[in-house]
């Protein structure tokens, strides 16, 4: 009977165990400036002992506004810094960052840790002042010089409109497999040639897109600019055709597509923009087509027909699967039984834990009777 109880406190012990949640402790000032780095610090607690990577993702109104410090260079705060924490040592690290994008407000920050899976941590919020330091100096600087002349002011107007860029694109065209269109807007141009480098970048950095050269008359890699695709002066816009590339036909999930903008002849990057996008799964029942290169030959890529009933999700007949697609019984989705063992496996074992407990105790009260 002893023997039963101490097995009952030991599975009740490997139980809470499960159930307990890693946390961590976060420190950073309680306001921060627009264009000033600032610090902040992590703390893992009751993680286990591994090598972390570490994302601090600052949004407001729902755009990323920073930068962080990776150790080498700034990267946009949807990244991670990989290896940065090891918490066989201090389980502690200090993160410096900087508002890049000018806001004003309360702005969310949420904070992922990642090893083998990825614990997210949400519900920070941080203050951001805007200073305009330029607005303020101009203005110091007309009070100072009332003898400017009007030629001047004209002059130091032109100055402040600088080039930007603005992407616009349908959300349901980016799927995998697909070829999907981007209208590149420029601002403020001068009388000049401009080249636009478009990409797509994954979580860490690395341009996973190619576009069409219409001049060359082939798909290349992201990495490169599309030369002379925007000439002279003003506001123009360019049409640029992308898509996934091959080495990453099988990719879904949260990405970056991003610009850059050069005049012709030159390195020297003007000016870009960022945005967040989601690249999405081809639907099931259909045939990918994906040109190599410049040739005509295709890679036609058998499409796999799920089924889904319920939270379960199984490999099924193509005519059971859009039966059940049609009598609406949701998307056809599909997770490996990798992906299933990670997400089910937890509450299979805390179900076998409590079916024990439950003989052991019928069994004592069967004994004591």
């Amino acid at each position: 009977m002893k023997r039963g109880i101490v097995l009952i406190c030991l599975l009740l012990v490997i139980f809470i165990n499960l159930a307990s949640a890693k946390n961590i402790t976060v420190s950073y000032p309680d306001k921060v400036y627009y264009g000033k780095t600032f610090n902040g610090e992590i703390e893992l607690v009751d993680f286990p002992e591994s090598v972390y990577d570490i994302k601090i993702d600052i949004l407001g109104d729902g755009k990323r506004i920073a930068k962080i410090w990776n150790g080498n260079s700034w990267q946009s705060t949807y990244n991670y810094v990989n290896d940065v924490i090891d918490s066989s040592g201090a389980n502690k690290e200090s993160f410096l960052l900087n508002i890049t994008e000018i806001f004003d407000g309360m702005a969310s920050m949420e904070i992922k840790v990642r090893n083998s899976a990825t614990s997210t941590f949400s519900g920070y919020e941080l203050e951001i002042n805007y200073e305009n330091q330029s607005q303020n100096n101009n203005q110091n600087n007309e009070n100072n010089n009332q003898n400017t002349s009007n030629t001047s002011n004209n002059q130091s107007t032109q100055n402040t409109k600088k080039i930007y860029l603005e992407l616009n694109y349908d959300d349901e065209d980016l799927v995998n497999g697909d070829e999907f269109e981007v209208e590149v807007k420029a601002f403020n141009l001068e009388n000049d040639d401009y080249d636009i480098k478009i990409f797509i970048a994954d979580e860490n950095d690395k341009i996973i897109s190619e576009n069409y050269n219409e001049q060359e008359n082939k798909w290349r890699s992201g990495n490169y600019y599309l030369d002379g695709i925007l000439s002279g002066k003003g506001n123009k816009t360019g049409k640029i055709k992308l898509r996934v590339s091959l080495d990453h036909k099988n990719f879904s999930g949260d990405v970056i597509l991003g610009a850059k903008i050069r005049k012709s002849g030159t390195s020297t990057i003007i000016n870009g923009s960022e945005e967040d996008i989601e690249i999405l799964k081809k639907e099931s029942g259909q045939v990918i087509e994906v040109q190599k290169g410049s040739g005509e030959e295709k890679e036609i890529q058998e499409t796999i027909t799920l089924q889904q009933t319920g939270n379960v999700i199984r490999l099924g007949k193509r005519e059971t699967a859009m039966k059940e697609k049609e009598a609406g019984k949701g998307q056809v989705l599909y997770e490996s039984s990798t992906e299933l063992i990670k997400k089910y496996g937890i509450y299979a074992f805390c179900l076998l834990l409590l079916v024990i407990i439950l003989i052991l105790l019928f069994k004592l009260r069967k004994h004591n009777v």
